[in-house]
């Protein structure tokens, strides 16, 4: 075998070779989809070599401690070890490879087809960072090299087809600025500010334009810009698409001009024609000295343009919470075109960007339809509601809170949280004499659902995680105890539920001989509390109560659920595994945009928004009212519950098996009707009279014994064989 010499020729060795005049390696090749080629197969062609032993180098993240804080920086670690080591991680290496290297090309050859083609009404912008340029003395005093100035230094090439002679103009804007934040807020002001140069200088009256840039997330491809994106028709009269390089590859003209500034501005500094200490000086400089073309030489038909703009400190408007609190897009990350769609009121994305004729007229099938996806469209959705400025919140500090839920002892807070077992739960969890008790037999779950919408939906309206820690407080004592009033055995054909047939395929063969069975339940986002609500009562209907004493929890003790400290408790973890506790729940959440960094406050708005995920279609708002009434402390014991209850199989329980496919895409729905007299009523009686309730732990196994028979493990059996023949 030949020596490899490039990436390129790595990557040629792995997929099959490119279709005669085309640019691009086939798609499923690119996809790894393709049987005649792969990585698999270049791997095996080095099995003769894998017991040698060969030295590499490879990028590693190592630790360090510095301040007493653990921090990670990229090192070239060299490796030592077998040619079948080696060939294992150079296989992980290749696997995204070709699609890595398929999209740059695919997306540069797009920005130069657009903007070698650009329509007379279209503008196309280039947007970029450069790294800060450092204010630096030729002659300087030695302390001074402690403390240099850095300027900020953003650009924006513009393409726009000149009036005169409709060839393409290069219009190079280059912003300096003493604002050293570089974020999303800081690219939408520059972006304004090329609209309105662009709008007075060439009077034209753009219909579409295409932004390019990489794809950094705190700048560019993220929530708050696509946000932008899709209200670009209001803030400038047209719509804006926003397209990405592929990852690495972001080097375009912004990086070109970048070079040729700095440059210049150091020598003039090194050569003491120039003195440039800060981003004032800095512009006066450039002003002068690079702007092109030049003050005393201005040309009407000039194709290529520079002019530069400062930006002081202060003028860009970061509170923006119309663009900031929204849901963040999926897969972000895998996007690289996103525009607003014709109504204006959704985004529609796609993996690739694509400007042929038809893509670029807005109608018909695309010419590259074998290589780009359709436009999929997507709802944003906002986080927040707007803070209602007529009722001023009480402030909490959050501090203080946190430090009073560790020092006064759990059993005494006004809670409706899970507490742990104390010495004195055995003695609490006698019931007083005096309590009132909530008879579900007395109320239909009607009404008990509704009282727990309104709980629901009072901390969906909160604006802040101050706010809800107040209400959630308030809520939790006026709330009755946990109740459960179903016994340990909870037969499904009884309590009308169904056995999950796929449960019953990953069931254990031993579990299976012993009587139990999965039970399924509606898996429309609550399927926990549903599952929970199966055990405690036989049935999902009080699902709705479950997940509110779970999101009053949160409300109650956020701070705590902030606190690795306290959510390793009774596990045995190191510090390292315990920091991953509260970033874990993060990262699975929906809310999360991958590539953020996971602080405390975005554990706490995560947790924050969490709470409020409730939609209800019912007007319960009257409702608040009583509930806030009277209030009495009141605290919970937990529920010492395990995740299956026992099943008692009866003859309709073999009829449940054989039309388990049919009926378990069924559900009860809970009607949520208007706040009624009746449901006002049911309010008084949990709120009046209240006293200190606790409630006794069910003593539930996980698994109940029952005595399976022959003719129903002859039943299961013969139906899991015709499960398998269908």
């Amino acid at each position: 075998m030949q020596g490899i010499k490039t990436r390129y020729e790595l990557l040629s060795r792995t997929v099959c070779p490119k279709p005669e005049g085309s640019r691009y390696y086939k798609i499923e090749c690119v996809k790894r989809l393709c049987k005649l080629c792969g990585v698999d197969k270049f791997i095996s062609q080095l099995d003769l070599y894998k017991r040698h032993n060969i030295q590499w180098y490879k990028w590693e993240t190592q630790t360090y401690m510095y301040a007493n804080e653990k921090k990670s920086k990229k090192v070239l670690s060299l490796k030592k070890e077998s040619v079948s080591n080696f060939l294992e991680e150079l296989k992980k290496e290749l696997q995204p490879f070709s699609a890595h290297l398929n999209t740059a090309w695919w997306q540069h050859d797009q920005f130069r087809h657009v903007t070698q083609n650009l329509p007379s009404d279209w503008t196309v912008f280039c947007s970029d960072f450069a790294e800060n340029y450092t204010c630096l003395y030729q002659d300087e005093a030695q302390s001074a090299h402690w403390s240099h100035d850095t300027v900020t230094l953003f650009s924006i090439v513009a393409y726009i087809r000149c009036k005169f002679c409709e060839l393409v103009v290069t219009q190079s804007m280059i912003y300096v600025s003493e604002d050293k934040k570089h974020d999303v807020h800081y690219v939408q002001h520059c972006i304004s500010l090329a609209n309105e140069y662009i709008q007075r200088v060439y009077e034209m009256k753009s219909k579409r334009q295409i932004h390019f840039s990489d794809g950094a997330a705190s700048q560019f491809k993220s929530k708050t810009p696509f946000a932008d994106a899709l209200h670009s028709k209001s803030d400038f009269g047209f719509p804006v698409e926003k397209h990405f390089f592929g990852s690495r590859h972001g080097k375009g003209p912004c990086d070109g001009e970048f070079g040729v500034i700095k440059r210049i501005v150091t020598n003039a500094v090194k050569n003491r024609k120039a003195m440039v200490k800060n981003a004032s000086e800095f512009f006066d400089f450039a002003e002068a000295n690079l702007r092109r073309p030049t003050l005393d030489s201005q040309n009407e038909c000039c194709h290529f343009r520079r002019n530069f703009f400062i930006v002081k400190e202060g003028d860009v408007n970061r509170k923006r919470p119309e663009r900031t609190n929204v849901k963040a897009v999926p897969e972000t990350r895998q996007l690289h075109s996103v525009r607003a769609a014709d109504d204006s009121a959704s985004l529609e994305k796609r993996t690739l960007s694509c400007f042929c004729s038809t893509c670029m007229q807005g109608s018909g099938s695309c010419h590259n339809a074998d290589m780009v996806e359709g436009w999929i469209k997507e709802t944003q959705r906002r986080q927040l509601n707007k803070k209602d400025t007529s009722k001023k919140s009480k402030k909490v500090d959050k501090k203080n809170v946190k430090g009073l839920l560790k020092e006064t002892p759990r059993k005494q807070r006004a809670t409706c949280s899970n507490s742990h077992k104390t010495a004195d739960s055995q003695e609490r969890s006698q019931d007083s004499p005096n309590q009132k008790e909530f008879n579900r037999q007395d109320t239909t779950v009607e009404e008990v659902h509704s009282v727990f919408e309104v709980i629901l939906q009072t901390l969906k309206s909160c604006t802040s995680i101050d706010d809800i820690m107040i209400k959630g407080t308030e809520l939790a004592s006026v709330i009755p105890n946990l109740r459960c009033n179903k016994d340990e055995d909870i037969s499904i054909s009884g309590s009308g539920l169904h056995i999950d047939k796929f449960g019953m395929e990953l069931l254990p063969d031993d579990v299976k001989k012993q009587g139990y069975f999965p039970a399924s339940v509606l898996g429309d986002g609550n399927c926990l509390p549903r599952s929970a609500s199966v055990i405690m009562y036989g049935t999902e209907n009080n699902h709705t109560e479950l997940r509110a004493r779970i999101a009053l929890e949160l409300a109650c003790y956020l701070p705590l659920y902030v606190d690795y400290t306290y959510l390793r408790r009774g596990e045995q973890l190191s510090d390292k595994e315990a920091l991953v506790l509260p970033k874990s729940y993060v990262m699975y959440s929906e809310l999360y945009t991958p590539g953020d960094i996971i602080t405390s406050s975005l554990i706490e708005r995560t947790l924050f928004e969490e709470i409020r995920k409730y939609e209800t279609t019912a007007d319960q708002h009257s409702l608040l009212d009583t509930l806030t009434d009277n209030q009495s402390s009141m605290t919970v014991k937990p529920m010492d519950v395990h995740p299956f209850a026992s099943v008692q199989p009866d003859e309709a329980l073999m009829s449940n098996l054989q039309d388990n496919s049919e009926q378990s895409n069924k559900s009860s729905v809970v009607s949520k009707d208007e706040t009624t007299a009746n449901q006002h009523s049911l309010l008084d009686t949990l709120t009046d009279n209240q006293s200190s309730m606790t409630v006794k732990p069910m003593d539930v196994q996980p698994f109940a014994s029952v005595q399976p028979d022959e003719a129903l493990m002859s039943d299961l059996q013969d139906n899991s064989e015709q499960q398998g023949r269908n």
